[in-house]
């Protein structure tokens, strides 16, 4: 089951693109590597604050946008 509904492969596409190992990243963002191996396998959910960490330790910036429909 992917918890982060396939953000955990944009982030591993997008850290290889920038050549950078989980370790690299996870030290970048200030986080473990094995929660970044979690995230890119879909393992674990992800915070606001943890999507915006490792976007910008891979030279992103996030924009977030939520769709709110009314329950009939």
């Amino acid at each position: 089951m992917d918890k982060n509904n396939g953000l955990g492969k944009t982030i591993k596409a997008l850290r290889k693109s920038r050549g950078l190992t989980q370790l690299d990243l996870a030290l970048k963002s200030g986080m473990e590597r094995t929660s970044i191996c979690n995230i890119e396998r879909g393992n674990q959910t992800l915070n606001v604050q943890t999507i915006n960490a490792i976007a910008d330790a891979l030279g992103y910036q996030v924009e977030i946008r939520f769709k709110i429909k009314e329950f009939p």
